[in-house]
């Protein structure tokens, strides 16, 4: 398994957040998916990585920058 916290740029409001919970909620293997707009992170559990690949792009492809990525 790995965690992925991934910082966003672009997430002004709750629905913002909600919004990426639920996209990124609804990708095949994703486990766990949370959003912080305060925080401009989204965090989300795969077993995975090319998983890992295809959600940043799905957050790109949303609007979003990611300008950082951890990975545990």
């Amino acid at each position: 398994m790995e965690h992925y916290t991934f910082h966003v740029v672009g997430m002004e409001c709750r629905g913002c957040g909600y919004l990426l919970e639920r996209e990124i909620g609804a990708v095949d293997d994703v486990l766990r998916s949370a959003a912080d707009h305060e925080a401009d992170i989204v965090e989300f559990t795969v077993p995975d990585p090319e998983t890992g690949s295809y959600v940043e792009h799905l957050v790109s492809d949303l609007g979003y920058e990611v300008t950082a990525i951890d990975v545990e």
